[in-house]
């Protein structure tokens, strides 16, 4: 053992560590250049941006509503990410106009109505009619929010 030590610590040992280093520092510095244009946003409506996550997530999200509504027997890979890409994409620019054009009206809703109502959901309510927190929280996780 003292042997090996002893070469690693020399020009052999240099050389060697050298050579297992250098294949990660080009993969590292590639995959940070590769990284460098991944924070692009998919879509920018007026000053608001959609990232490539938040784009594929509601692609996803649209491609299982499909999947529901066509029923158990449809062969999930008749339906593609895009075939639900067009409508989806005009789907968030129609939904984030809206929301632009709703904050320069001045329209809002205060965060509490907000609250009440989704409280007052019955899909959200356990066995003996409370709110459940933890059914809300199962949704929003299914629904990828």
């Amino acid at each position: 053992m003292d042997a090996f030590r002893t070469i690693m610590r020399g020009w052999v040992g240099k050389t060697l560590l050298a050579i297992i280093i250098l294949p990660f520092a080009v993969v590292g510095i590639e995959g940070v250049f590769r990284g460098v244009g991944h924070n692009k946003p998919a879509l920018k409506i007026n000053d608001h941006e959609i990232s490539k996550a938040e784009l594929d997530q509601a692609i996803e999200n649209r491609r299982q509503q499909f999947l529901e509504r066509l029923g158990q027997g449809v062969d999930p890979s008749m339906v593609t990410a895009e075939m639900v890409r067009p409508a989806t994409e005009k789907g968030l620019i129609q939904r984030q106009l809206l929301i632009d054009a709703a904050k320069d009206q001045g329209l809002a809703v205060p965060q509490e109505n907000v609250k009440s109502y989704i409280r007052s959901l019955p899909q959200f309510h356990d066995e003996k009619g409370a709110f459940s927190q933890e059914k809300l929280q199962r949704f929003l996780s299914q629904s990828g929010m």
